[in-house]
C-alpha cells in the first residue's frame, strides 16, 4: 500500500529495503506497546558506521517508542562548522565523537589511503617481478630456438625479419597474457566481495580504464623484454650455434 498523506517518514538501508521487499513510497507499520504507526519510505542510504537499519526523525523516536538516550544524533545546519563547535564546547573535556559530513568523509579516506599505500608501493615491486620474470622467461625461449634461429639466418633470414618474428611472438604471447590475467583478476575481486557479501554492502565500482591499463602495461612490458632476445639474435655466430647440440 502507498501513501502520500503520512507525516512520518523513515529512511531504510538497502540491506532492509531488499530483506523485507519494501520499496520506496511504500507504507510500513511499526508497533510499540500496542500502538501501532504508520511511516512512509521515503528514502534508502548505505553506511558501515554502524549496522542500523532504519533513520526516522528524533520526535517520533520519542513520541512513538519512548527512546530517551540516542546512539547517534543527526544535525543539519548552515554552518556545520560553526555548529560542531557548538556542540564539542557542550561536551567540555568529556570524550564524545562528532564529526561532520566533510570531517567524516576526509577521516575515511585518510584511513584507506594509509591502508591501501602500502598496497600501491607493492605495486611497483610486483610489476618489477612480473618484468624480471618475463624477461627470464623469453631468454630462455631464445635458449631453446638458438639453433632453429641461427638455420633459418644461414638460408636468408635477415635481422629485419628475425625483428618482426621476436616482436609478433612477445606480442601474442603478451596479449595472451593480459587477457588471462584481467579475466583472473576480476573473477578473483568478485569472489571475494561474494564471501565477504553479508559483511561488505557496498559494492566494488570496478573502472574498466584501469583494467585495459595493466593490460597495455602487460604487453608493453612483455615487448621491452623482446628487445634482449633480438640484441643477442643479432650478434649470434652462425657456425658456431649451428654446430651447438
Amino acid at each position: 500500500m502507498i501513501c502520500y498523506s503520512l507525516k512520518r517518514n523513515i529512511l531504510l538501508s538497502e540491506d532492509c529495503l531488499k530483506q523485507r521487499k519494501v520499496n520506496i513510497g511504500d507504507t510500513i507499520r511499526l508497533s510499540c506497546d500496542g500502538k501501532v504507526h504508520e511511516y512512509k519510505v521515503v528514502g534508502s542510504f548505505q553506511s558501515r558506521a554502524d549496522n542500523s537499519e532504519a533513520i526516522i526523525p528524533a520526535r517520533y523516536a520519542e513520541s512513538d517508542f519512548g527512546v530517551e538516550n540516542y546512539g547517534m544524533l543527526t544535525y543539519t545546519a548552515a554552518d556545520p562548522d560553526a555548529v560542531m563547535a557548538q556542540i564539542r564546547n557542550l561536551f567540555g573535556n568529556k570524550s564524545n565523537w562528532s564529526r561532520t559530513v566533510e570531517e567524516f568523509n576526509n577521516d575515511a579516506l585518510s584511513t584507506v589511503n594509509s591502508f591501501l599505500e602500502p598496497m600501491h608501493k607493492l605495486t611497483y615491486f610486483i610489476l618489477l617481478l612480473a618484468a624480471i620474470g618475463i624477461i627470464n622467461n623469453l631468454l630462455i625461449n631464445y635458449i631453446q630456438k638458438r639453433r632453429a634461429i641461427a638455420m633459418y639466418k644461414s638460408v636468408g633470414l635477415s635481422n629485419r625479419q628475425n625483428v618482426k618474428m621476436t616482436m609478433t611472438e612477445g606480442f601474442t604471447s603478451g596479449l595472451i597474457g593480459a587477457a588471462v590475467g584481467l579475466f583472473v583478476s576480476y573473477m578473483e575481486i568478485k569472489t571475494i566481495f561474494i564471501v565477504a557479501g553479508p559483511r561488505i554492502s557496498v559494492e566494488p565500482e570496478l573502472d574498466a580504464g584501469v583494467f585495459i591499463m595493466a593490460g597495455l602495461a602487460g604487453i608493453i612490458i612483455t615487448l621491452i623484454g623482446s628487445v634482449i632476445p633480438i640484441l643477442k639474435g643479432s650478434k649470434m655466430q652462425l657456425v658456431e650455434e649451428i654446430k651447438f647440440e
